[in-house]
């Protein structure tokens, strides 16, 4: 992920859930972590450093010592590399909330923890990469027995820690919000809390810092009015020290619940705020307000699913170093997603519907611009069941696919936060539930935003007499690949292309000029499982005004050329029927000389999945029985290579 990308994210119970799937993803492990009291293990964030591992953490029953912290790292294959336990000393409950990782591989989780004497504390530890504790630093507030949550952590870039949560001030709802800066040793620099007008229920729920140390916070505060209580939102910041610069309130129209999920600040000095607000007839809407470092507001957009009664409550936001805000949670009971850019106007907004409840929990954003939610799904009308959902979105709003895990039973599984590495794979966390335990579940899928030869509709190249040479690839419009870079060679010479989009279709095209006549050899680069780089083949000719487009007719056959020279290479034509068929077909096959045959089938993602013949054949038509019957339903592709010529056709597999 961009480093330049401020996360932050907020974990809460709703009730919601998820979907139905399109295009499934390669799921490449799940891991179930069960604790030693064989009764609630929750994984409540996940983080991926550069080298694709895994780190988890959340809480989990210890048995004798109750709930405890969890920390858990995987490597790239769901091997468990380490895993590290934390109990306060009193055997309380002590649950990890949230996680994050320096450039170095530390590893910094924070949440609440029981304390001897003391309630629960802030419990703040730092971990090297090979999981040895560095230290502990814990917060009591105001040294009482009250109770002390946190719920958000961030780095600088000096390597001091922050953490801002609620911190107990009296009896039973009685918080303030508490923000405690550690330096790199965990020693506790500053403590900063804020006590709202009512003295009640106050709580910061995220926090940023900017590259001047100033720190900012934003969460709810409880506020006195005519006799009754109502939540406001407040946005704080602090500078270096701990000195509060400005606090900066927000109240809707419905004098009932207002309040902060998320800060976010982008590189111009923008400061972002998202959350919810009870509205006028409304239920409650998603406000986001933009300010600048001084606390000016600069906008205020309000998010309210079709102004309809609804819930729309944001869990997660995103802001880019440019400033567009990518904002995720529930809208209507519905996963909803929507974007802003840094002036407030909205881009797109992106929905998702299972037919009953839906909400996103976690969000992350790849480096090609794609947006990935996770959260729980209903199971149709099944409103007790609850499935982990993750969905893609390509950088226009436009859903890729939905995947969804259903746990050993047909119980509760909620997936509660997404990560994603810089070659695009996907990781969530949460928790699946069999009777009444439940174990921390972590997914990994892969997913690769290189083109894939199963969505290529047309590669073309043509000369002109002029000397130049134009060349041209095409995908469907919901590929997902608009604004990717495509590699085209001719003549052994490389020239990139960006991935355009018209709503119809996709397309990257060149045009090189200078080439002198004669036959030149335009090549697909690399583009995602095929075999062998595409290759088209055109002619420069002068006494021609310029060549017709000429096609690459076999896209996942590399040795294809398409010019208009015959080939002398034996034919071998290949062919199946039923097509689409369930569960088998008959294949049939033409060698023209004897020799050595191989006829092998491959998924989309060009991964060989049967061999149907490998071996000597005499010339002649063949035919052989291919059953799919352990195979799922999808595209398949049939390769025949004889001698030096290479055919291919696509099967469709339907169950």
């Amino acid at each position: 992920m961009n480093a330049s990308i401020n996360r932050f994210v907020l974990l809460f119970s709703v009730f919601s859930c998820l979907a139905v799937h399109s295009h499934a993803q390669v799921q490449e492990w799940v891991i179930h972590y069960n604790g030693p009291g064989n009764a609630e293990d929750v994984g409540t964030d996940v983080a991926v450093d550069a080298d694709g591992n895994a780190y988890v953490t959340g809480r989990s029953d210890g048995g004798a010592t109750g709930l405890d912290y969890v920390t858990i790292k995987y490597d790239l294959d769901g091997n468990q590399v380490w895993i590290q336990r934390y109990d306060g000393g009193a055997s309380g409950d002590d649950a990890a909330s949230t996680i994050i990782l320096d450039d170095a591989g530390n590893v910094y989780v924070t949440g609440y923890s029981e304390g001897v004497g003391t309630g629960s504390d802030f419990a703040t530890i730092k971990y090297n990469s090979d999981g040895a504790q560095l230290w502990v630093s814990r917060y009591n507030g105001l040294n009482s027995n009250f109770p002390d949550e946190a719920l958000a952590i961030i780095l600088d870039d000096a390597g001091n820690v922050y953490v801002t949560g609620r911190s107990g001030s009296g009896g039973y709802f009685e918080w303030d919000y508490g923000t405690v800066k550690y330096n790199a040793s965990g020693v506790q620099q500053w403590a900063a809390r804020y006590n709202g007008p009512a003295g009640d229920w106050d709580q910061s729920n995220s926090v940023a810092v900017d590259v001047d140390g100033n720190v900012y916070v934003t969460g709810t505060f409880e506020f006195g009015f005519g006799g009754t209580a109502y939540h406001d939102y407040a946005t704080i910041k602090y500078d270096a020290s701990g000195i509060t610069q400005w606090i900066q309130t927000f109240d809707g129209t419905g004098e009932n619940w207002d309040e902060g999920i998320a800060v976010g600040l982008d590189d111009n000095g923008g400061v972002y705020v998202t959350g919810f607000t009870s509205g006028l007839g409304t239920v409650y809407d998603i406000v986001t307000l933009k300010y600048n470092t001084a606390g000016e507001l600069l906008w205020k957009r309000l998010y309210n699913t079709n102004g309809t009664p609804s819930a729309d409550i944001p869990r997660a936001m995103i802001v880019t170093g440019n400033g567009d805000v990518y904002i995720s949670g529930a809208t209507s009971l519905n996963f909803g997603t929507i974007k802003y850019n840094s002036a407030g106007d909205l881009q797109w907004s992106a929905t998702y519907n299972n037919g009953n409840f839906d909400a996103a929990f976690g969000m992350d954003i790849d480096d090609a611009g794609n947006v990935i939610v996770a959260g729980l799904s209903s199971s149709g009308a099944l409103e007790s069941r609850y499935d982990y959902a993750t969905i893609l979105y390509n950088g226009l709003g436009q859903e890729q696919w939905v995947e969804k895990y259903n746990g050993s039973s047909n119980n509760r599984d909620e997936a509660l936060a997404v990560a994603v590495d810089d070659a695009g794979n996907i990781y969530v966390t949460g928790y699946t539930t069999t009777g009444s335990v439940s174990d921390i579940t972590t997914i990994r899928y892969s997913t690769q935003t290189a083109i894939q030869c199963s969505e290529i509709s047309e590669f073309l190249a043509r000369c002109n007499s002029s000397g130049s040479v134009l060349a041209r690839v095409t995908l469907p419009n919901n590929t997902g690949h608009a604004g990717e870079t495509v590699s085209f060679q001719i003549d052994d010479d490389n020239y990139n292309a960006t991935i355009q989009t018209n709503g119809v279709h996709s397309r990257a095209q060149i045009s090189v000029s200078g080439l002198g006549a004669g036959m030149h050899v335009v090549e697909l680069v690399d583009p995602g499982s095929c075999f062998d780089p595409l290759s088209v083949s055109c002619e420069v000719d002068a006494a021609e005004n310029e060549s017709e487009w000429i096609k690459s007719d076999l896209l996942w056959s590399g040795s294809n050329t398409a010019s208009q020279e015959k080939s002398t290479s034996p034919k071998a034509p290949l062919a199946a029927y039923p097509n689409p068929f369930n569960p088998s077909t008959t294949i049939s096959y033409q060698t023209d000389v004897e020799g050595l045959v191989q006829l092998k089938v491959y998924d989309v993602l060009g991964r060989e999945v049967a061999v149907l013949v490998d071996g000597l054949q005499q010339a002649g038509n063949h035919e052989i029985r291919f059953n799919g019957t352990q195979f799922s339903s999808g595209i398949y592709f049939l390769r025949l290579t004889a001698g030096s010529t290479t055919e291919m056709m696509r099967m469709i597999l339907t169950k």
